[in-house]
C-alpha cells in the first residue's frame, strides 16, 4: 500500500493566493495534508469524500474548505461524470499577524478554526467566485478571494464536517491514522478482518482498538460500518442496483445485517431511504 502523502503546494513567484484546476476520470486517490487552506468548488462528479476521520458525501455545486494539516481525499464514483474541481490555497498567515487585528477581520479568525474541522456548503450558490478568481491578477485576486471568504463566513448552509478534532497529538499519530483510513477506502467493498487493520497499523489487535477509539470516538467496526452506509447511501440514489447488490457491492455479505445498519446510521431502511430520495428529486406535480 502506498503511504499516505504530506506536501506543500509549490510556491509561485508570481502569486500568494494559488488557482488549482482538477479534471480528468478520478480526483487524486491518495490521503494527503498540506498547511495550506484549500477552498474546493465542485463543478462535476461525486462521490465520498474522507475528511480526517469523517465520511461525507459530494456532488457537484458543494464547496469545500479544509484547513492547514486537515488530512482529506475525494473518491468519485466509477464510472460516472468526469471529475471537475477548482481550488484556491493559500497560508492563511499570508495576511500577515497586523491584518488579524483589525476589528473587520475577527471573523476570519474564527472561520480558520471552522476550517481545521472542515467545512461544507451544499449546493453553493456563488461558485461564480473561483471562476471570477481564476481570470484575474494583482489586487483585483485578492479582493475576489475576500469577498469569497465573506460569503463563506456567513453562509447559512454552512456545515462544520467534524464534530470535534481528532486530538492528534503524537508526531506519528497523522500518519498512522492516514494509513488506516486510505485502507479503508481501497477495500471497504471487501471482508475487513480486525488482525489486518491492526497490522496496517503496526499494532496488536487490542491495543489498535484502544488507539482508534481514543482519536477517532468509534469502534473500528462502527467506524468501517458508517463508511460503508455513506457509499450505499451514495448509491441507492445513483444506481437502480437492487438493494441486495448495493449492500454486496459496499461490503455487506448479508442483507439483513445491512439493513440493520443502515437504518441505525440513517435511521431509515434502504427501501424507505431510496423511495425518499427519489421522491424528493421527483418533479412537483
Amino acid at each position: 500500500m502506498t503511504k499516505p502523502v504530506s506536501f506543500r503546494v509549490p510556491p509561485s513567484p508570481a502569486t500568494t493566493f494559488r488557482f488549482q484546476e482538477d479534471q480528468g476520470l478520478a480526483f487524486y486517490s491518495r490521503f494527503h495534508s498540506h498547511p495550506e487552506v484549500q477552498i474546493t468548488y465542485i463543478h462535476s462528479s461525486h462521490g465520498v469524500a474522507f475528511i480526517d476521520y469523517q465520511a461525507i458525501q459530494f456532488a457537484p455545486g458543494d464547496l469545500l474548505v479544509t484547513g492547514p494539516g486537515l488530512p482529506h481525499v475525494l473518491r468519485n464514483e466509477l464510472p460516472g461524470p468526469m471529475a471537475h474541481a477548482s481550488s484556491i490555497l493559500f497560508l492563511p498567515q499570508s495576511f500577515g499577524s497586523p491584518f488579524y487585528q483589525l476589528p473587520e477581520t475577527k471573523s476570519l479568525t474564527r472561520l480558520w478554526q471552522e476550517a481545521e474541522r472542515g467545512i461544507r456548503i451544499c449546493d453553493f450558490d456563488r461558485g461564480d467566485l473561483l471562476d471570477r478568481f481564476k481570470t484575474v491578477n494583482g489586487l483585483q485576486r485578492l479582493i475576489v478571494l475576500l469577498q469569497l471568504i465573506e460569503v463563506i463566513v456567513h453562509h447559512q448552509r454552512k456545515e462544520i464536517i467534524l464534530p470535534v478534532s481528532a486530538g492528534i497529538t503524537q508526531a506519528g499519530d497523522q500518519k498512522r491514522l492516514q494509513e488506516v483510513y486510505q485502507y479503508i477506502v481501497e477495500n471497504f467493498q471487501d471482508p475487513i478482518q480486525l488482525e489486518q487493520i491492526a497490522r496496517v497499523a503496526s499494532m496488536s489487535p487490542t491495543a489498535f482498538c484502544r488507539y482508534f477509539k481514543s482519536r477517532t470516538r468509534y469502534s473500528f467496526v462502527q467506524f468501517l460500518n458508517a463508511y460503508r452506509i455513506e457509499v450505499a447511501s451514495k448509491r441507492l440514489g445513483d444506481r437502480d442496483w437492487p438493494i441486495a447488490q448495493v449492500a454486496e457491492s459496499c461490503g455487506f455479505r448479508n442483507l439483513a445485517n445491512f439493513n440493520r445498519q443502515f437504518k441505525m446510521v440513517t435511521g431509515k431502511t434502504p427501501q424507505q431511504y431510496r423511495k425518499d430520495l427519489r421522491s424528493a428529486l421527483s418533479p412537483a406535480r
